[in-house]
């Protein structure tokens, strides 16, 4: 088996951001739980099949950078993804987030809240 060409994935994937977000993480013993998510496609815009493919996300805090935490997923099953080819949408999303007895809904609106 013989390697090909190296490939320059910023110039051949195309990422298409499909949401973005806070999702409902959990709920325990009244503690509501949400988390920062992003939910991405990819498409290959080169002329060849892209194997090994993965998407790694960082969520950090939008006041100081810091990290909340990170996500990784593979994209591309055995087969690669073919020439042209897009990906399904891939859900991204921290283990970390905010917690409180507020709904979920208020979670995002509470003074302690800092955006990722």
């Amino acid at each position: 088996m013989a390697c090909g060409q190296p490939v320059d994935v910023s110039k051949a994937v195309q990422t298409h951001v499909v949401t973005s977000g806070w999702l409902p993480a959990s709920t325990a013993n009244g503690i509501n739980k949400i988390v920062p998510s992003v939910s991405v496609a990819l498409k290959n815009v080169s002329d060849q099949k892209l194997t090994a493919l993965q998407v790694n996300a960082v969520f950090r805090r939008i006041s100081n950078n810091d990290e909340i935490a990170s996500d990784f997923r593979p994209v591309s099953g055995p087969d690669g993804l073919g020439a042209g080819s897009s990906s399904d949408t891939i859900l991204l999303k921290a283990q970390r987030g905010y917690t409180g007895t507020d709904p979920m809904e208020d979670l995002l609106s509470n003074s302690q809240f800092v955006d990722a």
